[in-house]
């Protein structure tokens, strides 16, 4: 935690009782400007919150566009987004006559607030108390224990974990990657942060699938290796990027990943059959592959469903036939 916000903040005990009263001032609403941090599960809240509200509104792009701006956080290009400000006074761009307009779905910062969360790295927290609004500590006493049970759910305390740990690798990565992948990157982790989530959906969902299909160890990863053809003049040079625009071809080729991992379950399984089948058996084995890999596709659809259709019913002909003489 930096040492700014540090000297505004006290630590506190979890039991440890604390005088707090709203005075429904607004003061805590204005001179916010970037520092009310918008997590993934704010923007989700407040997106729903606002469909809600007015049904011309319809996506989580929308929230961010009109009430939120990006702000840097490390000179690798990490970033998050905090809720704008207007007004002379940099007011919360949700505080309407000293009230918030998003009081049920407002971010975890205001929510806790005057308690401040920040993860132990060992799955619990260290809380402190915010003291720059002096005039607030009055009134009746509540434990901290009490607050954060209340207005820090279990779905909260999960998602910051969760977020914290990862945040530190995508800096990480970031910070080792060159500058000319960094926008590609950037925008990739802007979808999968903020925006890439239905509103339909529980949230949680969302994060449990891109953990275990986005971020998992054995989720395929693409390396490239260069071959030196021995012409040419070496004039000119370009990144993979460029190289692989000129052609059309993406970096993040969906086919080429499913296309390789078929290829690596193909191998293993025509080298079982081979063991047990004679040349004549093989050629009639080779025959049906070669029209299910190449020939059976409707052009009026998209080609990569077909693909993976067609690919898994190979694979499971192949399984048969080795399991079959192995059984």
């Amino acid at each position: 935690m930096n040492e700014l916000l540090m000297q505004n903040l006290t630590p506190i005990a979890w039991n440890e009782r604390i005088h707090f009263e709203c005075h429904h001032c607004g003061a805590c609403c204005r001179h916010v400007k970037d520092s009310v941090p918008l997590e993934s599960l704010d923007v989700y809240r407040i997106a729903k919150f606002l469909r809600d509200q007015d049904k011309t509104f319809d996506s989580i792009d929308d929230m961010l566009s009109r009430y939120a701006e990006p702000v840097p956080l490390h000179e690798c290009g990490y970033f998050i987004y905090t809720l704008k400000t207007v007004g002379a006074d940099d007011a919360c761009i949700f505080l309407k006559d000293n009230r918030c307009i998003i009081q049920t779905a407002k971010p975890r910062a205001c929510r806790i607030y005057p308690l401040v969360a920040e993860p132990d790295g060992a799955s619990s927290f260290h809380y402190y108390l915010s003291m720059e609004k002096k005039h607030h500590f009055t009134g009746r006493k509540f434990k901290a224990r009490d607050w954060m049970n209340q207005y820090f759910t279990q779905e909260d305390r999960a998602f910051v974990n969760t977020d914290i740990s990862a945040a530190l690798e995508i800096a990480r990565l970031l910070k080792q990657m060159p500058e000319e992948y960094k926008h590609r990157a950037l925008y990739f982790f802007l979808l999968y942060k903020y925006t890439d989530f239905d509103l339909n959906q529980p949230f949680q969902e969302h994060v449990i699938a891109f953990l275990e299909d986005g971020t998992s160890s054995n989720a395929p990863v693409i390396e490239y290796f260069y071959m030196n053809p021995g012409c040419g003049n070496n004039t000119r040079t370009q990144t993979i990027l460029e190289w692989f625009d000129s052609f059309g071809i993406p970096l993040d080729d969906d086919f080429f990943i499913v296309w390789a991992t078929f290829q690596k379950n193909f191998v293993i399984l025509i080298r079982e059959a081979e063991k047990f089948l004679d040349e004549a058996a093989m050629w009639q084995v080779w025959s049906p592959i070669y029209g299910i890999l190449y020939l059976c596709y409707d052009l009026e659809k998209e080609f990569l469903p077909q693909f993976r259709e067609n690919a898994e019913k190979l694979l499971r002909g192949l399984q048969m036939i080795a399991g079959t003489k192995t059984t």
